[in-house]
């Protein structure tokens, strides 16, 4: 399948135009890049600007970019920008919900890489260490709940003293797992030697309590 761009007038393939809700664009995908380039202009150095939405005169930083306009910068504040972004959602919140989790179902590789980047960032901000701090008794409460289910998970006959040998000799910067976590999904595993390993922290918290 192939068409004709409007602008070169040159007999392309279908994927060399950007996709529409119904078909392909009118122009290929080359001819709208050098559009483009004609329409950005090169932005204004300027400080401050009126927020067009609030009408509060703030800081350049306080607002999203914008190449396409005079001073480079969109006309309404991020404060306001977000607030209309939050109302538009509140209204449509059935279909944006039902979109985000029929993105998320056919792009499992990006969710993950997603997920990966933001617990990156959130450890190297300190998040992690701040919120368990702001939040001891969701903590005590977790680590309580999972000592119950260590203990419960523990065979009588469980050699206890090799168990204690292998957390003794965990290498620095590892993690002792559980192979089968403890209160996995699908499937629960023992508190015993042959069920443990040694993971990196990442690692571990990749896995989660799935086996």
């Amino acid at each position: 399948m192939s068409k004709i761009c409007n602008k070169c007038k040159v007999d392309k393939p279908l994927t060399e135009y950007y996709k529409r809700k119904k078909g392909v664009r009118h122009i290929c995908k080359a001819c709208q890049k050098i559009e483009a380039e004609i329409y950005i202009v090169k932005p204004k150095t300027i400080l401050k600007k009126v927020c067009t939405k609030c009408g509060i005169n703030k800081d350049i930083n306080e607002f999203f970019t914008q190449l396409n306009r005079a001073d480079g910068h969109r006309s309404n504040c991020k404060a306001c920008s977000k607030m209309a972004r939050h109302k538009s959602y509140e209204k449509h919140k059935e279909s944006e919900t039902k979109k985000a989790k029929l993105w998320q179902k056919n792009n499992p590789e990006k969710v993950k890489v997603s997920h990966r980047k933001s617990n990156q960032k959130r450890q190297a901000d300190g998040y992690f260490l701040e919120w368990s701090r702001e939040n001891k008794d969701k903590v005590n409460a977790t680590r309580a709940k999972y000592r119950a289910a260590k203990l419960k998970r523990t065979p009588k006959w469980v050699n206890l003293e090799a168990i204690k040998q292998f957390y003794r000799k965990c290498p620095k910067n590892m993690q002792v797992d559980h192979i089968i976590p403890l209160q996995g999904i699908t499937v629960s595993g023992f508190h015993v030697l042959t069920n443990l390993q040694y993971l990196t922290k990442t690692e571990n918290c990749r896995k989660s309590n799935k086996y």
